[in-house]
């Protein structure tokens, strides 16, 4: 059986280097940017699973998730974050919204598929399965091992969840038969590399051009524009997340302190020199980041992307 995922986030660059990984390993996906695509696609499709960035321009995730289990909908979700969730924060997306794992960004590819992979496995478990030795609070194990070994490598400034929380379904075969096929690993590792390779080279442009647009904007948004100023937020935003996934974690930092920095009001912020000029620093040190970059080009994104067996 294909199992099927949907992605609720704003940022392309990541949602293609996601969907491109779960699709080798033998995942349908499906990708919504709005609250209303992503309504529309549990509608229609009703996913295995959703995977939901918490904080999407004009997309509420509390609200969203809230509508998803009013409408009797029991998919399992992972919601991931640039922010750090306070206690208050994750007690509510756990409970009463039933979210299966809460994550901040940057998260690594393919150690996140893993666990995608498990908290799918355990999600399409009928009770009696659920009840035997070999599935019971396999999941729940594997996130405590995660949150305990400081030096596992699979999520960077990682906010878990250890505890899942959703009714079991009707289904009873694995994860995505790819997946589980151990003929088929070595294949899909090296049509995934090459597919990696290309993505971040694809990445890297991408934020050259962003960079440039960044530029742009600042003397509009310090002279008062109030939309220069969200489209600097919105960019800044996605960055953030994404550039640790294709192996940038410098570049990340860079955009979040540049987010952070803009987190006034237009109104407080026009005018203030002293704010936008430290933008601009953080912008041209980004743009020396992506200079190296460039010259790094059989730099691999991770030093160990082995799929887990």
């Amino acid at each position: 059986m294909q199992y099927t995922v949907l992605i609720v986030d704003d940022d392309a660059q990541w949602r293609k280097l996601l969907a491109s990984l779960l699709q080798v390993r033998g995942y349908k996906v499906l990708q919504a940017t709005s609250a209303l695509s992503a309504q529309l696609l549990v509608e229609q499709s009703n996913p295995d699973l959703a995977i939901v960035d918490h904080r999407v321009p004009d997309f509420d995730a509390i609200t969203w998730l809230t509508w998803l289990r009013e409408s009797d909908s029991n998919i399992p979700v992972i919601v991931l974050s640039s922010f750090l969730c306070d206690a208050k924060m994750i007690s509510t997306l756990n409970d009463p919204l039933g979210v299966s794992v809460v994550l901040q960004k940057p998260v690594k590819p393919i150690p996140f598929v893993t666990l995608i992979d498990k908290v799918i496995r355990k999600s399409t478990l009928t009770t009696d399965q659920f009840d035997q030795p070999q599935y019971k609070d396999a999941v729940d194990t594997f996130l405590y091992s995660i949150k305990k070994t400081k030096d596992s490598g699979i999520f960077s400034r990682s906010s878990i969840v250890p505890r899942i929380h959703y009714p079991y379904t009707t289904k009873t075969s694995g994860i995505a038969q790819r997946a589980d096929n151990p003929d088929s690993q070595p294949k899909i590792e090296d049509d995934f590399q090459v597919d990696l390779a290309e993505l971040k080279q694809e990445f890297v442009q991408s934020v050259a051009e962003r960079l440039a647009q960044l530029q742009t904007l600042v003397p509009i948004a310090a002279s008062g524009s109030a939309e220069a100023l969200k489209e600097i937020r919105v960019e800044s935003h996605r960055m953030r997340g994404s550039a640790g996934a294709f192996g940038m974690p410098k570049l990340g930092n860079l955009m979040g302190d540049i987010e952070d920095s803009l987190a006034a009001s237009t109104e407080e912020l026009t005018g203030d020199t002293c704010t936008w000029r430290q933008v601009n620093f953080y912008i041209a040190k980004a743009v020396t980041i992506l200079g190296q970059e460039k010259f790094e080009k059989s730099k691999h994104i991770s030093t160990d992307y082995s799929f887990s067996r």
